[in-house]
């Protein structure tokens, strides 16, 4: 056998192994495996061969493409290639080093317009990222997409118009979705400023800085193994099937009510319990091929209309009569209408205390919300309301609280604003359309129980809501009318069409610096005290806050400081209710003794913002410091101690 050296010349390490494994064997030691090792040497030596053969040229560029990835089957082909000019490279290696700069621009390096993510999809209430092993599953179901390109230019819309992109011609095609943040395995919604929208700097800076893109469906996934259509609504099919295929499979009584699913777009829908009413929605079959059916059958055979069974749009008192005194009283101004209707509509405890001494008696409806599921804990408490028009009271879940009315201003600013993002924001969700009876009936609640003015509601929208009759054939539009009409909203709103004013944008009026200022009336000691001097002092330090949070100095981590913060602070409702403030919002400046801290605190049902003030014994910090706090307490939203 030729000395592999010979064969392999510079490449020293390969053949001085296949070669000391050759000499073992021709040596004479008697091994059982010296013919074994005699293999393993020629083998080496002709794979050493070839591959020195490949490099130096040998071989053609194809032939050594083909050989190298038949042998390296984790090699890809640009590897390969850039193994073959390894002269080349080389000479770039060789230029690198004698001049390391020469072909850099200089400045800090830019870096590439597009970043590769995996997005994952987690199914509805999920809050833990997955396992390993379901990350298995996950993939297997097509909930992981690998090497999704995101353009760090993207703004908000386009963001969302990718990642909708990504689901389409699965199961999960039109399904609505959320962000997620991931912080230490647990799914968190990002605490972004109100009014902003998630584009990509801000996912990539602050949401998904590195790891993956989790996105929350909002609605259940179909079950793979249901397939009896005729249990499900009209918004739960995934498909359009046709009257026909039905036919074919089942024979259909004509007698009976039909529940099967025809839809016009091909959207995914959750699993849908349909609400046992009397109302009904008419679905008309829209499939474009129908085989003929003679006369004699049309009458037992054919079903050419599916019903969904909806909630009847009916008050369950006389509102007829409330909405005629109103007009008796030749009120001018909407909020006086509005006014009117709160006081005649809204039963049991009073809505908002007037003063601390008065009694806080009456009936009350008490729901328990958890704050980082709001919606859903919301919708499942509502099903237990017997009489919406008593006055509610809000507890939230782990927090120290009493509701005398700022809790529950707090609890319909906060589902409000998800009520917004899921129902209304990417227009109405058909495969939601239960929901959206609970939706009418927090818009009711929000109007009648000074919360914020649902001013969300897109033009078209509200005029279906307000001119479409009772049994319109969009369902969300039918639901939602039946939710207002549990307060006799849907009929107030259609009979005082004065109040049409409050729905729309231009009845909002953003907090401003000078109006905050107005609303918080300082209560100050007695002139001549020696307080006096450290109140005004930490009051004009309180002002300079303010302006600096309306100029957009002011922050907690990712999120920036808003005044309407502040007044979520102080009262639990980030603008000023349309009806006012029962108890007019105040400063009150509390001494301190050495060694307090001067975190402020609020009482949201009294609406009194509590600022500690310095002492002679317990100095002011610096202003930064003093202001470093205001931002920690301002940007909470919890109640009790922090």
């Amino acid at each position: 056998m030729a000395n592999p050296t010979m064969q392999c010349a510079g490449l020293k390490v390969p053949s001085a192994i296949a070669y000391h494994l050759f000499k073992m064997a021709e040596e004479g030691r008697k091994d059982k495996k010296d013919e074994e090792i005699k293999k393993i040497a020629e083998s080496a030596i002709e794979n050493i061969t070839k591959i020195a053969n490949i490099v130096q040229g040998r071989a053609t560029t194809s032939n050594a493409l083909s050989e190298l990835q038949r042998r390296f089957p984790t090699t890809s082909g640009r590897t390969a290639a850039s193994s073959i000019n390894t002269g080349t490279n080389r000479a770039r290696a060789f230029r690198s080093r004698s001049t390391p700069y020469s072909n850099r621009n200089p400045g800090r390096p830019h870096g590439s317009s597009t970043v590769t993510k995996d997005v994952i999809v987690i199914e509805y209430g999920k809050d833990r990222i997955p396992s390993k092993s379901e990350k298995v599953e996950l993939e297997k179901s097509g909930r992981i997409i690998c090497g999704f390109e995101l353009s760090r230019e993207w703004t908000a819309v386009q963001l969302e118009k990718e990642l909708s992109y990504l689901l389409k011609g699965s199961s999960m095609d039109g399904f609505s979705f959320e962000i997620m943040k991931n912080c230490s395995g647990t799914l968190v919604k990002p605490n972004i400023p109100l009014g902003k929208r998630i584009d990509s700097k801000l996912l990539l800076k602050s949401i998904a800085p590195s790891g993956g893109i989790y996105i929350r469906l909002l609605a259940d996934l179909p079950s793979d193994d249901d397939d009896d259509f005729l249990s499900l609504s009209s918004f739960e099919s995934p498909t359009t099937r046709s009257i026909t295929s039905l036919n074919s499979t089942q024979s259909l009584n004509p007698s009976a009510t039909s529940t099967s699913a025809i839809t016009a777009s091909a959207s995914p829908a959750a699993n849908i319990t349909t609400s046992t009413a009397n109302a009904s929605i008419a679905e008309v079959d829209l499939t474009d091929e129908k085989p003929e059916i003679s006369n004699a059958s049309k009458e037992q055979d054919a079903v050419p209309v599916h019903t969904y069974q909806a909630n009847p749009v009916e008050c369950p008192f006389n509102i007829d009569s409330i909405i005629d005194s109103a007009k008796n009283q030749d009120l001018l101004e909407p909020v006086e209408v509005l006014r009117f209707l709160q006081e005649h509509i809204i039963q049991g405890r009073k809505l908002d205390i007037v003063s601390v001494e008065e009694p806080t008696d009456g009936e009350t409806n008490f729901i328990n919300v958890n704050r980082d599921t709001a919606l859903i804990s919301t919708f499942s408490e509502l099903e237990f309301i017997e009489n919406y028009r008593f006055t509610f009271k809000v507890g939230f879940t782990g927090e120290d609280v009493v509701d005398l009315g700022g809790p529950r201003r707090e609890w319909l600013r906060i589902v409000c604003r998800e009520i917004k993002e899921k129902y209304f924001d990417r227009g109405l969700r058909r495969y939601l359309a239960k929901d959206y009876f609970n939706v009418g009936i927090m818009l009711a609640l929000t109007l009648l129980q000074n919360g914020p003015m649902p001013a969300f509601i897109e033009e078209e929208i509200l005029n279906d809501v307000l001119t479409s009759s009772p049994q319109s054939s969009n369902p969300c539009i039918a639901e939602v009318q039946a939710g207002l009409e549990k307060l006799g909203m849907l009929s107030a709103l259609q009979k005082l069409p004065m109040l049409h004013y409050l729905l729309r944008p231009n009845s909002q009026h953003p907090i401003t610096v000078p109006k905050l200022l107005g609303l918080l009336k300082p209560k100050y000691s007695e002139q001549g005290s020696n307080a006096l001097k450290h109140e005004k002092e930490l009051y004009q330090l309180f002002v300079r806050f303010l302006r600096e949070v309306a100029s957009g100095l002011r922050s907690c981590g990712n999120e920036k400081l808003q005044l309407s913060h502040i007044l979520t602070f102080v009262t639990g409702s980030a603008e000023e209710p349309i009806l006012g403030f029962a108890l007019d919002p105040s400063i009150e400046f509390v001494k301190t003794d050495l060694g307090d801290g001067f975190t402020p605190t609020a009482h949201t049902c009294s609406n009194i913002l509590s600022i500690p003030v310095a002492s002679s014994v317990n100095p002011l910090p610096s202003q930064e410091k003093l202001f470093e706090i205001y931002d920690l307490a301002f940007s909470q939203s919890y109640f009790g101690s922090m």
